[in-house]
């Protein structure tokens, strides 16, 4: 029997954040967006690992109360859930990403909960947050986040099913 050597994956292969991964993780997980690796728990961890706090800043930061799709497909917080099941025929009967066995929707406003409303029912957003977050809201959610690397104006592929 022949031994193979055991290699470490390098964090530098990593280090740089491509745009795909970065609009999945910051966004509600779309499921036109994801990658066969996205559909594990160990990716999203790994992900976490290495960029999870600047992704997170950045979604704080300009998507008030909403937190990035990367902290519900690593367990943080509970899916948000649907009002109500989309039907066969909608697309949105197929928006979501299956990540270990469940499902993360991004169903849209008819048929999933505001996430900025199922993160003040579980309590993780506090008044401050909850303010800005209206005030976001109440401008028509203007773009406003910035991809790492990539062009100088905001990405406008990033939603959180708010309204």
């Amino acid at each position: 029997m022949t031994r193979r050597l055991a290699t470490i994956r390098k964090r530098s292969d990593a280090a740089s954040l491509c745009v795909n991964d970065e609009v999945a993780a910051a966004g509600m997980l779309h499921g036109w967006l994801t990658t066969v690796e996205m559909q594990s728990r160990r990716w999203w961890r790994g992900f976490a690992a290495i960029h999870g706090q600047l992704v997170e800043a950045k979604v704080r930061e300009h998507l008030p109360g909403t937190r990035p799709g990367f902290a519900y497909a690593v367990g943080r917080y509970p899916p948000v859930p649907l009002i109500t099941q989309p039907p066969e025929w909608h697309l949105d009967s197929r928006a979501f990403v299956e990540i270990d066995g469940d499902r993360f929707w991004f169903a849209g406003q008819q048929f999933q909960a505001c996430q900025a409303e199922h993160l003040k029912a579980i309590g993780e957003l506090d008044g401050d947050e909850l303010r800005r977050y209206r005030r976001w809201r109440d401008r028509g959610f203007p773009v406003a986040y910035p991809l790492e690397g990539g062009s100088d104006r905001p990405c406008g592929w990033i939603h959180h099913g708010c309204y």
